[in-house]
Parts: structure tokens; C-alpha cells; sequence
């Protein structure tokens, strides 16, 4: 039988605590290194993979921007005024008007600001706002008259294109039940969120923010048509 001394002994355990210790290092500086190969394999895939989401997040947040955003109008004469809230006649039937703080009310003609309660019954008034219910809006700025106002010479809105004839679009507009036909002339821009497009890039059902102008005619010709969401548009899956 072979007896081992004490120095022995220590001398061993020694040995192997150092190899124990190179060992742990080999195996650190080995798996960065595993990782970053790894990295670089998938590193393309990845950036498009970003590129793809970042572009469907951007795109639905612009659309999302403008169609909170936008304003409705109404055009008629006061028959009622109920606490806070005006009711109007227009040619499409009864209105309502929402009136908080943050209304601001106009005098026509001159733009001194009143109160709800210098508003009478049959005054004429336009009032704009965000779309609060069906035919009721939260009023942002109301012009008040007690003679007949003329209608906005120039509008804005969201809608989808139904239709492309010679000299305009029918357009189909959220809560109108009438299609909406915009003129285009050779002055109209057409562009995306990212680029100038022509007449012919735009087809049926997209989706189109456009500004226009009262012509001669008293018909609207556009001045921009943005397409915001196109019609072929492909839907992604949500896992």
C-alpha cells in the first residue's frame, strides 16, 4: 500500500484547482465567440425582420394620427340649446354640438369670442369638431350669425376611392351614406407618406386623405390626394 504525505496531498489538490480554473476560462472565452457566429448567421434576417415591422408600426401610426385628427362641419340654424349642447338644423336633418372649455365661440361677422349663452334660436352657425356620436359632434371652434353663412371654401377628409371617372373620383366617405365625388385637375398633387405619385398609381378601395377647393362650379377639386393606406395592402398575422 502507497501512503501519500500531507505535502503530497496539498500539492495535488493544487494541480487540480489550477486546472479546474483554466478549464472555466477556455470554456468564457469559447462561447462568445459561439455567440457571435451565431449573430452574424441570423443578422440579416433579423434586420429585415426589424426593417418590416418598424415600416408597419410607422405606417399605422401616420394613419392613425390623421384619423384622429380630423374634423367634422356642420352648416344650419340653431332650433334648440340644451345645457351644454347646441341642436341645429342642416339640409341632412338634426345636429348636436357639444360645448365644453375647450370650445372656442365666434361672432360673425368680426371674430369677438362669446358665451353659449349669447347664442339665439334660427342664429346661423358652423360649427367643426371631432365626431363624438352619430350626428353629434364635441364642438372645437362654432361661428355664430344671425344672418345666413356661406359653406368652408376648402374642406379635408378620409376616404375610400369606389370609383375613378374621366374627370373625378367617387369617393365613399365614414358615416355619409351619399357618395362624395372629388374633382382632379392638372394642378392636383398626388403623393404617399413617402413619395410623389401620379394619377395612375391610385386604384380602387384605396384609402385616401385629400384636401380640396370650391371651384366655379361649385363642385370640390382636389388640390392633394395622399394615398395613406392602399388597397392591396397585405394584412400581417398576429401569433
Amino acid at each position: 500500500m502507497i501512503y501519500y504525505s500531507f505535502s503530497d496531498i496539498y500539492l495535488l489538490h493544487m494541480k487540480i484547482t489550477h486546472l479546474t480554473i483554466l478549464f472555466s476560462l477556455f470554456t468564457l472565452t469559447i462561447a462568445p465567440l459561439a455567440i457571435a457566429d451565431s449573430e452574424i448567421i441570423n443578422n440579416d434576417e433579423v434586420t429585415n425582420n426589424l426593417k418590416e415591422r418598424l415600416k408597419e408600426v410607422v405606417q399605422d401610426t401616420k394613419i392613425n394620427q390623421v384619423t384622429e385628427s380630423q374634423l367634422y362641419g356642420y352648416i344650419g340654424n340653431v332650433t334648440d340649446i340644451i345645457q351644454n349642447t347646441i341642436i341645429l338644423q342642416d339640409k341632412e336633418g338634426k345636429k348636436s354640438v357639444k360645448i365644453s372649455d375647450n370650445s372656442t365661440i365666434l361672432r360673425s361677422p368680426g371674430s369677438k369670442e362669446i358665451d353659449l349663452t349669447n347664442i339665439s334660436i334660427d342664429d346661423s352657425i358652423i360649427a367643426m369638431g371631432h365626431k363624438s356620436d352619430d350626428d353629434e359632434i364635441a364642438g372645437n371652434r362654432i361661428i355664430v350669425s344671425t344672418t345666413a353663412l356661406t359653406p368652408p371654401e376648402k374642406i379635408s377628409g378620409i376616404a375610400t376611392i369606389t370609383s375613378i371617372n374621366k374627370y373625378s373620383f367617387s369617393l365613399a366617405i365614414l358615416d355619409q351614406d351619399e357618395p362624395f365625388e372629388l374633382f382632379f385637375t392638372k394642378k392636383t398633387i398626388y403623393k404617399s407618406p413617402t413619395d410623389i405619385l401620379k394619377l395612375n398609381d391610385l386604384t380602387l378601395n384605396d384609402e385616401i386623405l385629400y384636401t380640396a377647393t370650391r371651384d366655379s362650379d361649385d363642385d370640390w377639386s382636389a388640390t392633394i390626394v395622399m394615398q395613406i393606406k392602399p388597397a392591396n395592402t397585405p394584412t400581417s398575422d398576429t401569433e
